[in-house]
């Protein structure tokens, strides 16, 4: 089974705030998996998001979470 990640994992990771984690999920460009009331990244969808983090723009507004069920 991959790995997962809570949101302070990821924050870690990039060296930047939970918040910022957080509208990364909102803008989609981060995958979730909800378990519960629990917000939880697979590591492949983090390797995917630094692979494609050229591709990244500033968040504008508020979304939905994208949550893989």
């Amino acid at each position: 089974m991959e790995r997962l990640l809570t949101i302070e994992d990821v924050a870690d990771l990039l060296q930047m705030p939970p918040g910022f984690v957080e509208q990364q999920i909102r803008a989609n460009y981060l995958d979730i998996i909800k378990i519960g009331n629990e917000v939880r990244i697979e590591a492949s969808a983090y390797l995917r998001y630094i692979e494609n983090r050229n591709a990244v723009t500033p968040l504008v507004g508020q979304q939905r979470l994208h949550v893989i069920e």
